[in-house]
């Protein structure tokens, strides 16, 4: 009888359901459902468990098959803690107690802890966490749906499951992962081995133009941002205007009338919400002095490299600036995830390794099929119990 492993993976537009028989890379499916979605309620998991029911009413051979549930990094929370020794306690006991003291909710969630690194006055703990009641409903979704996950991890931890399945000198390694797709990325710190944090980019490979240069601005709406900015201008305006009416001469105009400020007051005080703009236009590029400007490349290969530096960019300002994590192993390599197509940039990357004092690599698919390296995190999730072990669920 074949044997076939599956991974689920929960996704916001619905469920990748992505299987491999007798181990052959050969012998991939990927079938990919759109699950409409306002939240993780209950109609949801019934929509999901449907889905899953029509797939395993076309695809019988899957009823006695190993399953991996990959849920969005979203519902994951990871965290970093230091903690002091303490004579007479051990350091598992100790972070156990620190962990009761720092989630106050701690009934509800499911924790892992790992220990990174020690010495003799701290310990480094990371830690990832899971509500109970959202893990409860994915396992009875599946149940109902004759599906029983052996393993539930999450997103950025399968990718590196799956990098780790593919290149086998990144395994136990400390760097920094990146996995780009059309239209997201996602970082994953990696420690000896150990995924320990995850951050996800709105933008993908799309970013890569040859022809032209993208600057970050056009690649995403910063329309939170926006917003907080237009909002606070609008409060500074109705306090200004508040704080001068309480002077009777200054509310004077010059032919004596009064001023009241009008429809602008009105506008200051009421502020600006999301409401009120059924979109943002998206940021246009800053013009930069001269002096401050790269030149301008000149072939589609310089083009795609300068691009580039909008993921360079994001690596080093996550390693500089997660010191919690770095803390417990510095991170010098940054791992990449992209088509062999884009092999060029990471020759011109290593001639600003003194610069930066990070090297960027490309990982090694070029004997990979594109269902397994387009779709690392669930090519990973049949290694989940494999690598990566203390971050499943």
């Amino acid at each position: 009888m074949a044997k076939t492993q599956i991974t689920i993976g929960i996704t916001d537009a619905g469920v990748d359901i992505y299987s491999m028989t007798d181990g052959s890379k050969n012998k991939i499916e990927l079938v990919s459902e759109q699950i409409k979605k306002t939240g993780y309620d209950e109609d949801y998991y019934v929509r999901l468990t449907d889905t899953l029911k029509k797939y395993m009413n076309s695809h019988p051979g899957a009823q006695n098959s190993t399953v991996t549930l990959v849920l969005p990094d979203g519902l994951i929370a990871t965290d970093t803690i230091s903690i002091p020794v303490a004579h007479g306690i051990k350091a598992n006991d100790h972070v156990d107690i620190t962990i009761k003291t720092l989630y106050k909710n701690i009934s509800e969630l499911k924790i892992n802890k790992q220990q990174l690194a020690a010495n003799k006055q701290t310990a480094i703990f990371s830690l990832t966490m899971l509500r109970n009641d959202i893990y409860t409903s994915f396992h009875k979704a599946l149940s109902n749906a004759k599906l029983a996950p052996s393993v539930v991890t999450f997103t950025s931890n399968a990718a590196v499951d799956g990098a780790f399945a593919i290149s086998s000198k990144t395994r136990n390694g400390t760097f920094l992962f990146l996995d780009i797709k059309e239209g997201r990325s996602i970082f994953a710190f990696v420690n000896k081995g150990r995924v320990v944090g995850y951050y996800p980019l709105p933008f993908g490979v799309e970013a890569l133009s040859a022809n032209r240069v993208m600057p970050e601005e056009t690649l995403f709406n910063h329309a939170t941002a926006e917003l907080a900015v237009m909002n606070a201008n609008e409060r500074a305006k109705a306090k200004k205007i508040t704080m001068d009416s309480a002077d009777d001469d200054i509310n004077e105009n010059i032919d004596g009338e009064e001023n009241d400020g009008g429809d602008d007051f009105e506008q200051a005080g009421a502020g600006i919400n999301a409401t009120q703009f059924e979109s943002l236009p998206r940021r246009g590029a800053r013009k930069l002095p001269k002096f401050m400007q790269r030149p301008t490349p000149v072939d589609e290969d310089e083009f795609v490299c300068e691009n580039f530096r909008v993921f360079e960019k994001w690596a080093l300002n996550l390693i500089r600036y997660n010191s919690s994590i770095t803390a417990a192993g510095d991170i010098g390599e940054v791992v990449v995830n992209i088509s062999d197509d884009y092999a060029f940039i990471f020759d011109k990357l290593k001639e600003e390794r003194d610069e930066n004092g990070v090297d960027f690599s490309k990982l090694d698919t070029k004997n990979e099929k594109d269902i397994v390296f387009d779709n690392l995190e669930l090519y990973g999730g049949f290694f989940a119990s494999q690598y990566n072990k203390n971050n499943n669920f």
